[in-house]
C-alpha cells in the first residue's frame, strides 16, 4: 500500500472542509479552493521534512533577553512538505509586511521554489477553508476574518 502525499492528503481534508463549510461561505469562495486545489495536485513532489503543523505566534514563546524561541503544542507535529509550516505566517503576519517575510527566508537559509511558491499559494486556499469551517462554530471571529480575507486574496490574485 503506497502513502499519499502531503499534497493528496491536504486536498482530501480541503474536500471535507468545503462539505462542512457549504454555507459559511459562497460559491466563488468554494470554486477559488477547488482550483487552488487542483493545483495542489499537479504540484507533487514536494521537499519533505518534519513539520510542526500549526506554525504560527500563538505556539511560540520569545525570550527577548537571550533571543530564544521555543515552540509548543506540537500535537499536529508529522512528516509533510515543509512550505505547509509557512502557510499561517503567510496568511498572517506577513500580510502587508515583506520585511517579515524577507528575515523569516533569510534565518531559512533560503527562498521557497517556484513549485513551493504556488503550492503555498495554493494550501493557504485550502487552510483558509479548514479554518472557516472552524472558526465559525467555534465562536473565533479572528480566525474566521483572517481566513476570509485570505480567500478574498486568492481570489483578487486569480482574477488579476
Amino acid at each position: 500500500m503506497t502513502t499519499a502525499s502531503p499534497n493528496a492528503r491536504a486536498v482530501r481534508s480541503a474536500a471535507r472542509h468545503l462539505d462542512s463549510a457549504e454555507v459559511l461561505i459562497g460559491e466563488r469562495e468554494r470554486e477559488t479552493v477547488r482550483r487552488h486545489a487542483a493545483e495542489l495536485t499537479r504540484l507533487d513532489p514536494l521537499p519533505r521534512g518534519y513539520v510542526h503543523g500549526g506554525f504560527q505566534e500563538r505556539n511560540w514563546l520569545f525570550d527577548t533577553g537571550p533571543g530564544t524561541l521555543a515552540v509548543v503544542d506540537l500535537e499536529r507535529a508529522r512528516p509533510h512538505a515543509v512550505v505547509f509550516d509557512i502557510v499561517r505566517l503567510a496568511c498572517g503576519p506577513w500580510v502587508g509586511r515583506p520585511d517579515l517575510r524577507a528575515a523569516f527566508f533569510e534565518g531559512y537559509g533560503r527562498e521557497l521554489t517556484d513549485k513551493e511558491e504556488r503550492s503555498l499559494r495554493c494550501l493557504a486556499a485550502l487552510d483558509a477553508v479548514s479554518a472557516v469551517s472552524w472558526g465559525v462554530p467555534h465562536h473565533d471571529p479572528e480566525i474566521v476574518a483572517r481566513d476570509r480575507a485570505t480567500l478574498a486574496r486568492r481570489e483578487r490574485r486569480d482574477a488579476a
